[in-house]
């Protein structure tokens, strides 16, 4: 006879085996769950805690990593630890707006979700279209929180509520530039002053190149030049000092 469904989760080893005489799916993204390394990144100690003791309620296996800001965030995930999840704070120490979200996506290979209390439903949308995995308010009770973590492990992309009574052409356009992840590390390096010399050899790039991302930049923000495009985009959240 199979195992009861609550001594499986019980147990202090669980087997897998044993999750798939249930035959469910919702059972093997639970066990992908037990085994996953979660990474929580808010500079808040009490909200980490919390969110922490959320995610644990499910399993005491569940290993979780904590970091308060973006360096530690980084050393984490070149530890060569494999994660599923990243949970992570916008606006921690070390931030740089979506820039800096996107750049931790690529480097940890995994499904990444901002956890905040912004209300900015443009930014929010800009940076699912962006590619991060989900938003998650601050404000959510905990079974969503879990419910959003199991639909990014299954390859979803957890939006808002809220957000999804927006038509589907709002969450790809936000009513604003539309620019692409390279136009975006240059417009970075840009709010950071940096020139398009020092710009084409950090993105490895020819200055002509980088002349052109430039050009299209201002073009996009129809900003009058650089100091002008730097203040747009600040005003607009997309990068942050």
């Amino acid at each position: 006879m199979s195992a009861p469904f609550w001594r499986i989760f019980k147990s202090p080893s669980p087997d897998k085996n044993a999750f798939q005489e249930i035959r469910s799916q919702h059972a093997e993204l639970l066990w992908r769950m037990l085994q996953m390394g979660i990474i929580i990144a808010d500079d808040h100690t009490l909200f980490r805690e919390g969110l922490h003791r959320i995610i644990k309620s499910l399993d005491e296996t569940t290993k979780i990593f904590q970091a308060s800001n973006a360096a530690e965030l980084i050393a984490l995930i070149e530890d060569q630890q494999t994660y599923r999840v990243i949970l992570i704070d916008l606006n921690m120490p070390g931030m740089q707006g979506i820039a800096s979200v996107l750049e931790i996506k690529k480097r940890a290979r995994c499904p990444v979700a901002v956890v905040s209390g912004i209300d900015d439903r443009r930014l929010i949308r800009e940076m699912l279209r962006l590619g991060l995995d989900g938003f998650i308010p601050k404000t959510v009770k905990s079974e969503i929180l879990l419910g959003a973590i199991r639909l990014m492990l299954a390859g979803g992309k957890y939006i808002p509520p809220d957000l999804l009574g927006d038509s589907e052409s709002s969450l790809t356009d936000v009513g604003g530039p539309h620019i692409t992840r390279r136009q975006l590390d240059v417009l970075q390096l840009i709010v950071r002053g940096a020139s398009n010399r020092e710009i084409a050899s950090e993105l490895e790039l020819s200055e002509y190149t980088v002349r052109i991302h430039v050009a299209a930049l201002l073009k996009l923000f129809a900003a009058r030049n650089r100091t002008h495009l730097v203040a747009i985009a600040r005003e607009k959240k997309i990068v942050f000092d």
